[in-house]
């Protein structure tokens, strides 16, 4: 059959039109190579997370605690950090994962964060305080060996010196205000329940209520001394005896002073201070293994001083300016 000229031209149109769409489709398409190829994307998995995101996911209370995520990870001091709506996360090689949140997160960054005070080594641990009420406090450790302390008013910055010599809100206490500079390097710290001295010369050491909560041996340092007195800064933490309950003074104690000592009997809840040369002649006549703990401070006697022991007395002439021990 013969195509007119007409049709023929026609149908070479059409063949033409769809060749070029054929051309255009296989054009617009490139083959897979080596450099554009991409590979499905893995499932996530734990090993893939960082080490805060692995901490967050796992942990539903953290999530609950922090609130999403605010932004991505990002470098700090030696490690890493991530904001969240409530608090953060800090991880580091040597301290792992922490957060911080609330009024230590506040104080945390004021101070300069990671880089001025190092990495929490802990979460933030609550204790509930009785005295004098029922309320919460809480504190951060961190790697330095310092503490962020907040006492439900403020929050303070507690240097290692202090922290090595703190057991906890119960025995120790909080601190009750800033502390406080003595002059001549000299510091006090009010914790409540007791305070800490710290001197160039003489250390870091607590004054405080030990035993069962009695005040007695804080009490009687401020009653006849305080630093500024004769007994001076201390130079030793308490000391505790702890003998035979048969001994009668098991668990009780003393501490060392510049000037003297304090000795607390537990039996009888009283303290009692001990200094100078008396203090000296009880210390060679084996203090309170011969003589026992002091039953009263050194007072004025007729010609002299005199303190007195559970077995005897020990009494200084102001004229020969030596001592006598009587035994009973």
């Amino acid at each position: 059959m013969r195509l007119s000229i007409r049709r023929r031209a026609a149908v070479a149109t059409i063949v033409a039109v769809a060749a070029s769409q054929v051309l255009a489709t296989t054009s617009a398409w490139a083959a897979p190579t080596a450099t554009t190829t991409v590979a499905p994307a893995a499932p996530v998995t734990a090993a893939a997370l960082s080490p805060i995101d692995q901490r967050y996911a796992s942990d539903a209370a953290l999530r609950k605690l922090l609130g999403a995520p605010t932004g991505a990870e990002f470098s700090v001091a030696n490690g890493r950090q991530r904001n969240y709506k409530y608090g953060s996360l800090l991880w580091s090689s040597s301290t792992g994962v922490h957060e911080l949140h609330g009024a230590i997160l506040w104080k945390f960054k004021q101070l300069g964060g990671a880089a001025k005070l190092g990495f929490p080594t802990t979460d933030e641990k609550t204790e509930e305080w009785r005295v004098p009420g029922n309320v919460v406090l809480a504190y951060n450790r961190f790697a330095n060996g310092g503490a962020l302390m907040w006492n439900t008013r403020t929050t303070y910055w507690i240097p290692r010196a202090y922290m090595e010599k703190w057991h906890g809100f119960i025995e120790t206490g909080r601190p009750e205000q800033p502390q406080l500079d003595l002059g001549n390097g000299r510091h006090m710290w009010d914790f409540g329940l007791g305070r800490f001295y710290s001197g160039a010369t003489t250390g870091t050491h607590y004054v405080g209520t030990w035993i069962e909560g009695n005040p007695a041996v804080l009490d009687k340092y401020l009653a006849v001394s305080d630093y500024y007195g004769f007994l001076g800064m201390p130079t030793s933490d308490r000391i505790t005896l702890l003998h035979d309950a048969d001994d009668g003074f098991q668990n009780s104690s003393y501490q060392k002073f510049v000037g003297g000592n304090i000795y607390y009997h537990v039996t009888t809840g009283e303290a009692h201070e001990v200094h100078g040369a008396i203090l000296s002649r009880y210390n060679v006549e084996g203090g309170i293994a011969h003589l026992g703990f002091p039953i009263t401070d050194e007072q004025a006697a007729a010609g002299g001083r005199v303190s007195y022991f559970e077995h005897g007395k020990i009494f200084w002439s102001s004229t020969t300016k030596q001592t006598k021990v009587t035994w009973y």
